[in-house]
């Protein structure tokens, strides 16, 4: 952790500004023992160029598929007042909003630290020179094969490979920091995907953001949990590869941030304590994120230091809360400071952890 907070602080990328965020944060953080709020996703649109058969996004939000230019602004005077170091857009993709160079510019004179996460389909020197120029810090590009026939497939999109590894070497030469992300899932390893993938981070010295398949969006309908061996080999090769990182094993440490570290805003303003269970701790129209990290915590069941995730990974969670979150009771993400009943779930099964 502390060699990671060493390269931001020193990297030629980031204004005094920036650097004195992640100070800041490593101070309360890891001298002080706080939680505080190190990254927020920006989920600033729902529109996208690909379709993905098991797009996670499917029922995030139907009532406002992409921010205004003011939303964003006042989304980034919030953190930039709450003191978060990094901001993280996505979507849907954020390449399709025409206003995104401008979030970048906006958010580098707060003082925060951009990074973008996309499906690489839009990525051309052109693009890659503005996302430089704007003061991007670091892209993550999702790729699911790297057999053309095979990833282009699954993003409905011909060519969708090719332009990722054309954009590889060009953003390199940008200095822009690149992470490669995938789905750890029945398919992928039974099929080979995952491995060529890791191949092809290993080869280009690239890390490898890997997800464990999430039961949730389309992804219900797709397949069923793990079972306990597919969740220990999932675990063993990304906790033993040194490339790979996931959201519970990365430059922070080796334990989840959702609720403690990390909060997601939807395009309707919506703020999620994890990115792929569809509840909501607050709008940030008129929720601050010191409230949104209380009432995520008041859930009980974002341990500190967890080092599993229990979307992915906790059958009892996915009996008992996800399928009833996806019943079709509620409008998504549900509000779940305002349903006693929803409370009184998570309760119960906070204490089971």
């Amino acid at each position: 952790m502390f060699q990671q907070g060493l390269e931001l602080i020193t990297s030629p990328r980031l204004t005094l500004k920036q650097k004195y965020r992640v100070l800041r944060w490593f101070f309360y953080s890891q001298i002080l023992g706080r939680d505080i709020i190190r990254s927020v996703e920006v989920i600033h649109t729902l529109l996208c160029n690909a379709r993905c058969r098991f797009c996670s996004n499917e029922k995030l939000s139907e009532s406002q598929p992409q921010m205004s230019s003011e939303q964003v602004k006042m989304i980034l005077d919030k953190l930039a007042a709450y003191g978060v170091p990094a901001v993280i857009f996505l979507g849907g993709e954020s390449l399709t909003d025409k206003n995104f160079f401008s979030y970048l510019h906006y958010a580098r004179q707060q003082g925060i630290i951009t990074l973008l996460q996309t499906n690489g389909i839009a990525l051309n020197q052109s693009i890659i020179k503005r996302l430089a120029d704007a003061g991007l810090f670091k892209i993550t590009i999702t790729l699911h094969d790297t057999l053309s026939e095979k990833h282009n497939n699954i993003v409905n999109r011909p060519g969708a490979l090719e332009t990722i590894l054309a954009a590889l070497p060009l953003l390199k030469k940008e200095g822009i920091k690149i992470d490669l992300k995938t789905i750890y899932s029945r398919d992928s390893v039974s099929t080979g995907a995952f491995g060529r993938i890791l191949a092809l981070a290993q080869k280009n010295g690239i890390s490898l953001n890997v997800n464990p398949f999430m039961p949730v969006g389309r992804g219900l309908k797709e397949t069923s949990m793990f079972s306990d061996k597919e969740k220990e080999s999932y675990l063993h090769i990304t906790s033993t590869d040194r490339i790979i990182t996931t959201h519970t094993k990365n430059e922070y440490g080796d334990h989840g941030p959702a609720g403690r570290e990390y909060l997601g805003i939807t395009p309707d303003g919506e703020i999620l304590p994890c990115y792929f269970l569809p509840v909501s701790v607050g709008n940030i129209k008129d929720t601050d994120i010191a409230t949104a990290q209380k009432r995520a915590l008041a859930l009980g069941i974002f341990q500190k230091g967890a080092t599993s995730c229990i979307v992915a990974m906790n059958n009892d969670f996915y009996k008992n809360i996800i399928q009833e979150l996806y019943s079709g009771r509620f409008i998504l993400p549900v509000r779940v400071y305002e349903n006693s009943e929803l409370q009184q779930k998570f309760s119960r099964f906070s204490q089971s952890l």
